[in-house]
């Protein structure tokens, strides 16, 4: 029997105390585009530590929300959960900070590269004959 599950995504730059309320609205945006299913996905809190976004899925949609993030994470599936999941990795190496979405045991689902993703080659002036 399936029942609800909780997902956790951690962002390392922050804690509840330091992440400003207008970026944490941002943030919980995002994640719950790439989450879906908005009936059933539920903010719970932002737990101690670093900042991180808990959520509980009702037990009915978690299939659907494992699925969807499989797929996006295989770059497939839903759009709306493909932009949302490159918005929170940008959101991230603006921020200068990392994340991960974990589930509830503590695996991780989704590694976000924020600040640490391969800076894109700058090529200075040249002149050519």
């Amino acid at each position: 029997m399936v029942t609800d599950r909780q997902h956790r995504f951690k962002i390392d730059a922050y804690t509840p105390e330091t992440l400003p309320m207008e970026r944490l609205a941002e943030y919980m945006l995002q994640f719950a585009k790439l989450l879906g299913e908005p009936e059933r996905v539920h903010f719970v809190e932002v737990e101690r530590g670093s900042a991180v976004l808990l959520a509980r899925t009702e037990a009915a949609a978690v299939p659907t929300v494992e699925r969807r993030l499989a797929n996006a994470l295989r770059g497939q599936g839903d759009p709306i959960a493909l932009k949302a999941l490159q918005t929170l990795d940008d959101m991230l190496a603006n921020d200068n900070a990392v994340g991960q979405l974990v589930d509830e045991s503590g695996a991780e689902i989704i590694a976000f590269q924020g600040r640490n993703r391969p800076k894109p080659l700058e090529y200075g002036p040249f002149r050519e004959d």
